[in-house]
């Protein structure tokens, strides 16, 4: 019972004190003193009783009654008034309150009442509870019987909170646009119903853990998206909590513990998880990476690393790569090749671009303000996703600006199989940031995507030489080498060839003519923290290199 919260309302500060005082021992108490308040309150907490007064400044407790059972039907009240008056307190219960009691009240009467409001409560709550429970088992047991399947419970938490701002129809809307789009998911899927008022209960046909994990994550997602309600575009809390079926077990059971697995997803901040004791090592990777990405960059877990770019003549270092790296807290080091179509899945993008932006541009700014890299520049990757953003020249330039550097400090790196892309959007915004002096690159070039013609339609700056095709600097791709070298100078532009590994590798492309390289020769990628002592390697490295060629 001490873990009971009670809303006491009443404008009286010496009734809220007694009161407050005579509950302590069997609950935790907030205090309002008006109608208003008291709806506030309701909207940021789930109590268990309120205890309110009649009277109420520009107001009545009737009000609050009201307000009670429409965003949290599964509390409590007990009325208290001055006056020992019969039509209020038939009012008062028809409104739904479950106790009356005439101010001034003795300690133990008010105990009594709160307690017996408490058991009322629950007693309800219990009772449609397992009504709802009874009826959703009942449909499960034969899906289960029938084969692979899963039992998923959409847990929607804040749906007092919700309530409090949209109203009751608002909620009842949101509800029906999860159901609509559990049902749109898949054909197959089973809406088994809603189960309280803040879940829904369905059943996917799915018994591969490694399909059901991918159909996990593009459920959520469906579901995450926003609602748009009377022209508000309403963000919708849920989480997934799925539980691999199994013939032998009693479907009460897999409802018990598709429920577990949405309390642990909540408790988590997570968008769902899956609860079997089957999952191998794989799914089980796969699926916390999954969960844990859309607060990667909330929990401080993805950090920019540095590649220097060498100048193959001199052997300065004249500019950065900036590299995505994902350290998660369980797993370790996560792989670009795994993070970045990870956040392509999940439409995150948009955030690790801002992300890494900024982060590069913050870093280059400190760098030269040390005198540690006077004059070089840093570049980015761009993603699909971020082009087709209305606003994304006007997102690079404020971040550049914010930093206070020269749009020219900044490089906007695309890959070839982006590049091919040219839409108008594309090309608008390529040409946006260029009229402003931003570089603009094309990463991996060689793959096999771009043409002559799509070259020329922008005002590139560089091109990257993919590093399957740096290493093939014999024979036929000796010629590959050349023939993109003479296409970087016909064209005007840099020729930086990535991949550079061996000093075979810097010997061929310095004979070709290739200015500009980068690779693990040169320094791997490291936090800006070791850049310094990287940069100093990277020219040893190059002179030692170029006394080799004498």
């Amino acid at each position: 019972m001490t873990n009971a919260r009670v809303l006491i309302v009443d404008d009286d500060a010496a009734i809220c004190r007694l009161a407050a005082r005579a509950l302590a021992t069997i609950a935790t108490c907030d205090v309002a003193g008006d109608v208003d308040e008291a709806i506030r309150a309701l909207g940021l907490r789930a109590y268990d009783v309120a205890l309110v007064d009649v009277r109420l400044p520009q107001g009545s407790g009737m009000t609050v009654l009201d307000e009670l059972r429409r965003i949290s039907p599964q509390s409590a009240a007990v009325m208290m008034s001055g006056v020992d008056d019969l039509a209020v307190a038939r009012e008062a219960l028809a409104r739904g309150a479950l106790g009356y009691i005439v101010k001034p009240f003795r300690v133990g009467d008010l105990r009594i009442q709160v307690v017996t409001a408490l058991a009322g409560a629950q007693r309800s709550t219990n009772t449609a509870r397992l009504s709802a429970r009874a009826r959703i088992v009942a449909a499960l047991e034969p899906l289960i019987r029938q084969g692979s399947s899963a039992c998923v419970v959409v847990d929607v938490a804040d749906i007092p909170l919700l309530s409090a701002v949209y109203g009751d129809a608002a909620v009842e809307s949101i509800c029906g646009h999860l159901q609509r789009r559990l049902t749109d998911f898949d054909p197959a899927l089973h809406l088994l119903g809603r189960l309280g008022t803040a879940s829904l209960v369905a059943v996917l046909p799915i018994g591969d853990v490694r399909r059901l994990t991918r159909a996990a994550h593009d459920l959520h997602i469906s579901l995450a998206m926003p609602i748009l309600l009377d022209g508000a575009r309403i963000p919708v809390p849920a989480r997934l909590g799925v539980a691999v079926a199994s013939p032998e077990e009693d479907a009460d059971a897999t409802l018990s513990r598709a429920e577990a697995a949405a309390d642990a997803a909540r408790e988590r901040g997570v968008p769902s998880v899956i609860y079997d004791g089957g999952l191998d090592d794989f799914s089980r990777i796969q699926f916390e990476l999954l969960a844990d990405a859309s607060t990667a960059i909330d929990r401080g877990d993805l950090h920019a690393f540095y590649q220097p770019q060498i100048d193959l003549r001199s052997g300065a270092c004249v500019g950065l790569e900036a590299l995505v790296r994902w350290h998660h807290p369980t797993l370790g080091d996560i792989p670009p090749s795994l993070f970045v179509p990870l956040a392509e899945r999940m439409s995150l993008m948009n955030e690790v671009g801002e992300f890494m932006l900024r982060t590069a541009c913050g870093d280059l700014a400190r760098l030269r303000r040390e005198g540690a890299m006077t004059g070089g520049r840093v570049s980015v990757n761009v993603s699909a996703a971020e082009l087709r953003c209305i606003d994304y020249p006007e997102r690079v330039l404020r971040a550049i600006a914010d930093a206070d550097l020269p749009p020219s400090a900044i490089g906007i790196e695309v890959t070839e199989s982006v590049a091919v892309d040219q839409s108008d959007t594309f090309v608008r915004h390529l040409e946006a940031l260029a009229r402003q002096g931003v570089r603009l690159s094309i990463d991996d070039f060689g793959t096999g995507y771009s043409s002559f013609a799509g070259l020329t339609r922008l005002p590139w700056n560089e091109i990257k030489i993919d590093r399957s095709l740096t290493a093939r600097h014999r024979d036929a791709g000796c010629e590959m080498l050349k023939s993109m070298l003479a296409l970087g100078q016909a064209l005007g532009v840099d020729v930086i060839a990535e991949g550079i590994e061996t000093h075979a590798d810097l010997d061929a492309l310095r004979a070709l003519g290739c200015n500009y390289g980068q690779g693990f020769l040169f320094g791997r990628a490291q936090p800006i923290s070791l850049l310094d002592t990287t940069s100093r390697r990277n020219r040893v490295a190059a002179s030692l290199a170029q006394g080799r060629l004498r």
